[in-house]
């Protein structure tokens, strides 16, 4: 049985390496198919799906996404989505309810 991995990622990609870490580590949690990634990027962190490399870890953050793509990981953002970006298949808004939904049904839940 596939374990849901849920990755909070609110920290600003601007500013640290932390948020490079959180997809390289969604991405490491993915490529072994064993688990169902969702992926939610609050605030700054939202900057990740823009990729236009002005961030830092901007490298590991393109090699994320691929891998990402490839698990089919849910991404959710809290504010509007872009129109485009390096993230994988639709990214869908998310509301604090959905958000304590998604929370309360996670196996395993990291925040960075």
């Amino acid at each position: 049985m596939r374990k849901k991995v849920m990755i909070v990622v609110d920290s600003d990609p601007r500013q640290g390496p932390r948020a490079a870490e959180a997809l390289r580590v969604a991405a490491g949690l993915a490529a072994w198919m064993t688990n169902e990634i969702t992926l939610c990027l609050m605030g700054p962190a939202a900057m990740l799906l823009h990729g236009n490399g002005d961030l830092i870890g901007d490298e590991d953050i393109r090699m994320a996404w691929s891998v990402l793509r490839e698990a089919r990981a849910a991404v959710f953002v809290d504010a509007v989505p872009p129109a485009n970006g390096p993230a994988p298949g639709t990214v869908r808004q998310i509301t604090p309810p959905a958000f304590a939904r998604l929370a309360a049904q996670a196996d395993y839940l990291l925040r960075f």
